[in-house]
């Protein structure tokens, strides 16, 4: 009974790391599919803005939440908007980018 007892304990040490590890980087899939999302959204709205004269960067930055925003790199260029964006992590030194485009 005993050995099973620490049988178990080194299990939980062995796979506690992988499946944290796997919650991480799902975690990190999420938080980039959101962020290409919220980039795409904020480049058709610097079309629309381009469209009616107004300012396109001023309206892209408005457009994305203030994770996105403050970073966020807008080229505007023959009738189309690309924003990139850093994704939020919760994984130290991970730095991923997206973008997200129209017109």
């Amino acid at each position: 009974m005993r050995a099973s007892r620490g049988q178990a304990t080194i299990e939980l040490v062995v796979v506690l790391p992988a499946v944290l590890v796997l919650l991480a980087g799902l975690a990190e899939g999420v938080l980039a599919a959101w962020s290409a999302t919220e980039a795409a959204d904020a480049a058709r709205a610097g079309v629309r803005a381009g469209v009616v004269g107004a300012d396109v960067t001023a309206t892209v930055r408005a457009a994305l939440p203030g994770t996105l925003a403050g970073d966020a790199v807008v080229l505007v260029g023959d009738g189309g908007v690309r924003v990139r964006v850093t994704v939020p992590g919760i994984v130290p030194g991970l730095d991923l980018q997206v973008d997200g485009a129209a017109g």
